[in-house]
């Protein structure tokens, strides 16, 4: 019943969505961005001097910045991340856009974030397990 609990869900709309965050974030910062295609453990990876400084997961939510304390993610894409990214020896990234206002963490070690179980309210599946990252951890890209 829940075999595909774990593929990709990314719309057309999502990864144009995505794109415009990865080129907006990466201008803002002034690097160089590489966006990934689907079925990896990192979206982007940012570039400084021709050099991968970070490995990003890419996200959008549809309420201002500060509405919630943490930011709630699947703690396995995220512990993905933060392995792929430490193999390339570059940081993990989650970038997140909170309409139009685009902002960062650093998310190499993720043992300091709370976790629990989560249920998606948008597809009938199993609870996931999450990181409630906290939203003090964003900073902006300007």
């Amino acid at each position: 019943m829940f075999d595909d609990q774990y593929r990709s869900q990314e719309s057309e709309d999502d990864r144009k969505r995505q794109t415009d965050i990865v080129f907006a974030f990466s201008a803002a910062l002034h690097l160089d961005a590489l966006q990934i295609g689907c079925n990896r453990h990192y979206d982007a990876v940012f570039i400084r001097r021709q050099k991968p400084i970070a490995l990003a997961e890419i996200k959008w939510r549809n309420h201002s910045f500060g509405r919630y304390a943490t930011l709630t993610i699947d703690k396995f894409k995220l512990d993905n991340l933060a392995l792929a990214a430490h193999r390339q020896n570059v940081a993990a990234w989650l970038v997140v856009s909170w309409q139009g206002d685009i902002r960062y963490a650093n998310v190499s070690d993720c043992s300091s974030f709370d976790t629990s179980e989560q249920q998606r309210h948008d597809r009938d599946e199993r609870p996931d397990i999450v990181y409630h990252v906290p939203i003090k951890n964003f900073l902006r890209g300007d």
